[in-house]
């Protein structure tokens, strides 16, 4: 298998071919961790008998003492009518790991896009591979091929119930995606995480996002008696949109109107011809209520593979107090 490194037009044709592609290897965002970050990007296809069969977007940055480290996020994406047997798995990341590490001597982070199973796992670390972080990404999926009632019902009832006390109220939804609208919306954004002492999606992150493609985002806001109370923000991407952020006031918590917005978010999107909505994450440990609420949608819930490193560098990073000073200098960025 050959790495060919490919420009954004062409990159964006073949990431449009797959289904459910994530946001992390949307040109888009590579192109945002560069603008917010200082990332190199660089986008790959993957060659065989002439013809790609998967599509990956690396980043790039160097470290003191670490050298170069790349880091590559829920890739590779396999293209339509890629066989997707053991075999092939197997010898497209031991070209990854020739690649990078052997080829190009970088040290390599990966969280493949693999879902979490011991076959999966088993070729990862046959390669090479070293586990990293123990934190496996979860989240879930909605299909909006369907009619809002067949949505509607696959609600779990107690959301349900608090989406109907929530349309009793009288809200009004608006959606935005103007650079003013999400100036001011981050802001409030950027409050409401510090009142919270919590770190999401950064808004510098998000902005430069905005900036490479204007169209991206979508700001959902709940209107009550001329007052904002709540807000949401989604990218699309492909046949997906996904959930980045959302946060209410006081009032709007007791309106319930993250319901209230979310619900209207999906019709929204299934109005637009967007197919899958990915809810953006689930961590049952560290915010179980936030999860809880995600679950009620009826989720296709999914776990990655994890995270694993490749590179004889890593060794020096065996050592449990290392480790915790590795991810705290280097993937805080990553």
């Amino acid at each position: 298998m050959e790495h060919r490194e490919i420009d954004k037009n062409y990159y964006k044709d073949l990431y449009n071919l797959c289904s459910q592609a994530n946001l992390l290897q949307s040109a888009e965002y590579g192109e945002a961790k560069s603008k917010a970050e200082g990332f190199q990007v660089l986008r790959v296809a993957v060659v065989k008998d002439g013809a790609p069969i998967s599509i990956y977007q690396a980043l790039l940055k160097i470290f003191p003492l670490l050298g170069t480290v790349v880091r590559i996020n829920r890739a590779p994406l396999f293209l339509p009518d890629s066989v997707l047997d053991g075999n092939t798995i197997a010898d497209l990341y031991h070209s990854l790991y020739n690649e990078w590490v052997i080829r190009r001597k970088s040290l390599l982070t990966i969280a493949p896009n693999l879902n979490d199973d011991l076959e999966n796992i088993a070729i990862i670390k046959h390669i090479g591979f070293h586990p990293g972080s123990e934190k496996k990404w979860e989240s879930g999926y909605l299909d909006l091929n369907c009619s809002p009632d067949v949505l509607r019902k696959g609600l779990l009832q107690k959301w349900r119930n608090m989406l109907n006390k929530a349309e009793r109220l009288g809200m009004e939804f608006k959606i935005a995606n103007g650079h003013e609208e999400l100036d001011l919306q981050l802001g409030e954004y950027g409050c409401f995480m510090r009142e919270r002492n919590f770190r999401g999606v950064s808004c510098e992150l998000l902005m430069a996002l905005h900036m490479c493609n204007p169209g991206m985002l979508h700001i959902f806001t709940a209107i009550r008696e001329g007052h904002q109370i709540g807000t949401v923000i989604t990218a699309a991407h492909g046949d997906t949109c996904t959930y980045l952020v959302g946060f209410t006031s006081e009032d709007g918590r007791k309106c319930n109107a993250n319901y209230f917005l979310l619900w209207n978010a999906l019709l929204w999107c299934r109005g637009e011809g967007i197919r899958w909505f990915d809810v953006g994450g689930i961590d049952n440990v560290n915010t179980p209520g936030i999860a809880h609420f995600k679950e009620g949608l009826g989720i296709m819930p999914y776990r990655m593979a994890g995270e694993f490193e490749g590179g004889s560098s890593f060794r020096m990073f065996t050592g449990r107090t290392l480790k915790k000073i590795y991810y705290a200098v280097v993937s805080r960025y990553l």
